[in-house]
């Protein structure tokens, strides 16, 4: 909309000790033609608490934080930031015959978000997905997900519905 634009580099890295548990971690460097920077790191370790055939139960433990250069950009954009979550995932294969899969999913995060300059606050959300995979090649995700985040000490309620097609070639 102003016409600003980000080159952007990330750095990531996970490990795996098996399917049901990893840690993650990322950095990322962002410099916006208004001469902001902003660098990021996040974190984040999953368990999975119930497996069993066509059922799955994760839980997550992420952490977020973020500094900019510049806090009067016309985009949100705060001086820094830093957040917490937990997030419970449930998910269930409906349907499975070779490489073809119905599956549901449920998902659910409450956490705290810190703004510099401002109070910190709950964010938390819910959501649903169905997603149909066909053959390994094309994959169909319905949603939808219902929340609130915090932008300037304030809570903002948000929804959001998805729809997405995925075809790998």
């Amino acid at each position: 909309y102003y016409g600003i634009r980000e080159d952007r580099v990330v750095a990531s890295t996970s490990y795996r000790w098996h399917e049901g548990r990893s840690l993650f971690f990322s950095l990322a460097g962002g410099w916006f033609t208004d001469d902001n920077n902003r660098i990021e790191a996040s974190a984040a370790f999953t368990e999975r608490i119930i497996d069993i055939p066509r059922f799955d139960l994760d839980i997550t433990l992420d952490l977020y934080g973020s500094k900019n250069s510049r806090d009067d950009a016309p985009y949100y954009n705060p001086a820094s930031d830093l957040s917490t979550k937990g997030i419970v995932s449930a998910e269930h294969i409906i349907y499975r015959l070779y490489e073809t899969s119905l599956t549901q999913k449920i998902y659910g995060t409450l956490g705290l978000y810190a703004q510099e300059k401002y109070s910190t606050g709950p964010v938390a959300n819910i959501g649903y997905n169905l997603r149909y995979n066909y053959y390994p090649r094309i994959e169909t995700v319905c949603g939808v997900e219902i929340g609130e985040n915090r932008y300037d000490g304030e809570e903002e309620p948000y929804y959001k519905f998805t729809f997405l097609i995925h075809a790998r070639f």
